[in-house]
């Protein structure tokens, strides 16, 4: 058979299996002629399924460039039992700041994703006070504790005498440099370790709550951190659960019949509830995939149902660990974990000989599940956080890659909607193993023979191929449905009534304020481990 046309691929790979679950990596426009062979794939680079181009098709280079503009939110725990918690923060966070900022996964020591350009890198401790209530170790300020504020006093050794407010890093030149990586990468460090004099009662939620939503506004004490197109991430690092009051008589402690230890247990009732604040993030950016949510927190570290992705956690709280049960001197709650194992945790008059100990983080577990695959939780009580750093990493790589990229598209008008415009394109997921499809992706068949198409690797493993459905694009009505589809003075938006990725030849560059061709995730997004190609017949 006599094949016309060119065919364009582009492809973005999450490679899957690696041991640390490489981050997912974006690779350089691939450009492969159609023929009676069929196409060449890009990963193998054995020809395989046939791809029918319309005759006169043309190759056109593809523009890419990816997002690199990344915000960091780190909310410590600075309470008197958190010095050996944040000696291993100190340890193994400037593992992320570097995977970050030269795109080398932190477990293969692999080039994985181009480099972060652009970090903001800010603390704040868990401590918002007591409600002006009077409670030993919420002296120092009982009305407002640190307020969401950013905390960048030096602590520890080979730190500077002074940082600003939070840390910000910026790329020169098309390469990042080792010194400067290292550098920023120590700082963060320095600034992450609070010490341990803060509020027995931490408030871990409303202190991100408040230090975003709040201080981050323009005029305000943290403006200039958070930007309306980098990614988010925030960081929770605590041995305790969260007790962000709602109504501050909580923190009354003349009233409790009980251990001042329990207050937030018996009284929670008095607490925001975790959904108030999984609306309250998810306020912060407009595109789901640019926020992320870390935890680590009181899990059992050997328990697999409390430690992954918060889609993958669904039957944490039902484990008997996870319980809040208080102990028979009802002094504290049973711990969840400790590390290590066989340790003496601290009971007066004993100090005890744990480096970590911790209570059940049920309310960040169930922000987690709130948040599916955009949130990851590690438990505390392992002595080292690295491989929760490692996850992080890989997650907020693939986010920079699936969340949008810009790429200029053939398009068209839909011959049954003179109001939508679609790509000549099929966007083609390949699994990372043979499993069906997932809902909502029908099996991807490039050759029209009604058999759907497989990709087998070099290790002659087979992978299934799914076409993830476009939404299109609809022409707003106020610019008149006659326009073309690339028409520079009309507003283009995603078709409300489809889900599925769609492109806009006329967003808005948020770092230029110019024009950018931009493909949009939002509704049906690769699944972790996947492989995806841009395939486009372009006339």
């Amino acid at each position: 058979m006599s094949l016309s046309g060119s065919l364009e691929v582009h492809e973005i790979q999450m490679k899957p299996k690696a041991a640390t679950f490489a981050l997912a990596a974006l690779m350089a426009a691939f450009l492969a002629g159609c023929g009676p062979a069929g196409l060449l794939n890009p990963v193998s680079g054995e020809r395989g399924t046939e791809f029918f181009c319309p005759v006169g098709s043309d190759t056109t280079p593809l523009v890419f460039a990816e997002q690199g503009t990344v915000d960091i939110l780190i909310v410590m725990d600075s309470s008197g039992s958190m010095a050996a918690e944040q000696a291993l923060m100190r340890e193994a966070f400037p593992a992320l700041v570097r995977s970050l900022l030269t795109g080398i996964d932190i477990g293969t020591g692999e080039r994985v994703h181009n480099p972060v350009r652009d970090l903001h890198v800010g603390v704040v401790s868990a401590d918002m006070g007591t409600g002006g209530y009077s409670v030993t170790t919420c002296e120092e300020d009982p009305l407002l504790g640190d307020d969401g504020l950013f905390q960048h006093t030096p602590h520890g050794t080979d730190c500077a005498a002074l940082y600003p407010d939070y840390l910000t890093y910026s790329m020169a030149g098309d390469e990042p440099d080792e010194a400067a990586v290292d550098s920023f990468a120590a700082d963060a460090g320095c600034i992450g370790l609070l010490g341990t004099q803060g509020c027995g009662f931490e408030q871990q939620l409303e202190a991100a709550w408040k230090a975003l939503a709040v201080h981050a506004l323009p005029g305000g004490p943290n403006e200039g951190f958070l930007r309306d197109e980098a990614i988010l991430m925030i960081l929770f690092v605590t041995d305790e659960e969260d007790c962000s009051a709602a109504d501050p008589t909580l923190f009354d402690v003349s009233t409790y019949p009980y251990s001042i230890n329990l207050g937030c247990y018996y009284q929670a009732t008095k607490l925001h509830t975790v959904d108030h604040y999984a609306a309250a993030f998810r306020a912060l950016k407009a595109d789901p995939d640019q926020l992320l949510l870390g935890f680590i927190v009181g899990v059992p570290p050997d328990e697999r149902s409390c430690n992954g992705l918060g889609s993958d956690i669904g039957g944490c709280l039902e484990y008997p660990a996870m319980q809040e049960t208080v102990r028979a001197d009802n002094e504290l709650l049973e711990y969840v974990c400790r590390y290590p194992k066989e340790c003496t945790p601290p009971d007066p008059p004993s100090a005890g000989n744990c480096i970590s100990e911790a209570f059940p983080a049920r309310r960040f577990v169930q922000l987690a599940q709130a948040f599916g695959r955009n949130a990851y939780v590690h438990s505390i009580c392992t002595g080292d956080f690295s491989p929760a750093f490692s996850v992080l990493s890989e997650k907020l790589g693939q986010v920079i890659k699936t969340g949008q990229f810009q790429m200029k598209l053939p398009v068209e008008k839909d011959p049954a909607d003179d109001c939508r415009c679609r790509a000549t394109c099929s966007v083609v997921e390949v699994l990372s193993n043979k499993d069906s499809c997932p809902a909502g992706k029908p099996a991807y068949d490039g050759n029209h023979d009604g058999t759907p198409d497989v990709f087998i690797d070099d290790d002659l493993f087979v992978h299934t191929l799914c076409e993830i459905p476009q939404a299109g694009t609809v022409i707003l009505p106020d610019e008149g449905c006659g326009a073309t589809c690339t028409d520079p003075d009309v507003t283009y938006s995603k078709d409300p009534t489809r889900a599925g990725w769609w492109y806009d030849p006329n967003a808005e560059d948020p770092d230029t304020g110019g024009i950018s061709e931009t493909i949009f995730f939002g509704d049906i997004v690769p699944e972790y481990g996947s492989t995806v190609e841009i395939r486009c017949c372009v006339e």
